[in-house]
């Protein structure tokens, strides 16, 4: 997680909303719970929707607005919300000792999985800890992907250029990009899963619009 909370000074219409801020605000005393608390907080304001009577299209812009976070944090603090961090004691539902639990980017590292049930049982079988590194339960996760795939024949892609420096949020949009899987629904309908969320095309069409005309046109 690469973006900081910044607080704003901002009335809101909607009490619940107003709560559910001040609350993500004073979350931002301990570092590791804070981004647990926040997770779970906006995956309660995502299912009561209190962002519309402020003009927020969604969770996620709010999020960029109000606490400053961009789109891909967003995106990935909700899916850890909703399905890794017990929203009673804000830590996370997979096995560890007290006072040593899983961070908001380890648990990040485990959504490609697709199942909260497959990471509970690597921790439990002590496949994965918190004392691993990022980068280690990352290589776990595309070895456990790649054995799915079986002896299926690799699709060949044409490379592209890619920057020499990226910064922190083009980065975190190329980390999104490489978890984004597309579907259909059960109405027949394209959608793009990343974890746990679905995306609906119109929404990713709108994130896309904003990264492009923002972070990577404003260097050309």
């Amino acid at each position: 997680m690469t973006n900081e909370i910044t607080t704003t000074a901002r009335e809101f219409k909607n009490t619940k909303l107003r709560n559910y801020t001040n609350q993500i605000y004073k979350a931002g005393g301990t570092i590791k719970k804070a981004y647990a608390r926040i997770s779970v907080i906006l995956n309660k304001i995502e299912m009561s929707q209190c962002y519309q009577l402020d003009g927020f299209e969604s969770v996620h812009d709010y999020s960029r607005e109000v606490l400053g976070l961009n789109q891909s944090t967003s995106y990935a603090l909700l899916s850890i919300g909703r399905s890794y961090i017990d929203d009673k004691t804000f830590e996370s539902v997979l096995k560890h000792d007290e006072g040593n639990d899983f961070s908001t980017s380890q648990l990040q590292a485990l959504l490609p999985l697709k199942s909260v049930e497959k990471a509970q049982e690597l921790a439990e079988n002590g496949e994965i800890t918190p004392d691993m590194t990022v980068k280690e339960i990352k290589e776990l996760v595309k070895s456990l992907k790649d054995d799915s795939k079986g002896e299926s024949e690799p699709i060949e892609v044409e490379a592209v250029a890619t920057p020499n420096v990226l910064d922190d949020e083009t980065l975190d949009a190329l980390n999104v990009c490489h978890q984004l899987e597309f579907a259909i629904d059960k109405d027949g309908k394209p959608i793009i899963v990343y974890g746990d969320t679905i995306i609906g095309v119109r929404e990713a069409k709108r994130m896309c619009g904003e990264w492009l005309s923002g972070a990577w046109l404003a260097d050309k």
